[in-house]
């Protein structure tokens, strides 16, 4: 159920954001929140504080092998980077033109 709240602006520009609000948002001191102001004058505010333990596992799903360091994605990256590299550099194939045989 929707629960709504108004909030002053102080002369700073800073909002005291509402107790039920930290609450359902699971607000804490220090967490941060995004802003999102529509074209129409709409805005949404946005929790983000969700640490990295809650998304660790969240790619489990998606790969089930060994753990990956970041220099061994940094290398496959790079290596990728070559190889697409190459393939752009290569000449294209020629194809039959009138008068060749």
């Amino acid at each position: 159920m929707e629960r709504l709240s108004t909030a002053k602006v102080t002369a700073k520009g800073q909002i005291t954001i509402p107790k039920h609000v930290r609450d359902s948002l699971n607000l804490k001191p220090g967490d941060k929140v995004r802003f999102e102001v529509d074209n129409d004058g709409g805005a949404r505010m946005k929790a983000m504080n969700r640490s990295i333990d809650d998304i660790v596992g969240m790619l489990k799903p998606y790969y089930d092998g060994p753990a990956i360091s970041v220099e061994e994605m940094n290398d496959a990256i790079a290596e990728a980077a070559v190889e697409r590299a190459e393939r752009a550099l290569r000449p294209l194939p020629r194809r039959g033109v009138a008068g060749d045989d």
